[in-house]
């Protein structure tokens, strides 16, 4: 999926696969400083109640994944600081 989704944006871009690859190759890493706020302290495991879930389900899917996915991360990174 993800290479289609790739693909369609070289397209829409008007780009050919070696300008596109050039592009991608240029980009310079975000440098963030050591005393800069971390992900636990800045993020909580996100809980809903089955009838939020459902709701989020059917109206806002896109925010459904990007909690699912903080989670997994807060799982992941913050249990053991707890």
């Amino acid at each position: 999926m993800s290479a289609s989704v790739i693909g369609a944006l070289r397209v829409n871009l008007g780009l050919d696969s070696a300008q596109f690859e050039r592009g991608a190759k240029r980009l310079d890493p975000i440098m963030v400083s050591d005393d800069a706020a971390g992900f636990c302290e800045i993020e909580e495991p996100r809980r809903f109640t089955q009838e939020e879930l459902d709701w989020r389900a059917a109206n806002a899917p896109w925010n459904l994944r990007r909690d699912f996915k903080t989670n997994i991360s807060w799982d992941r990174e913050c249990e053991r600081e707890g």
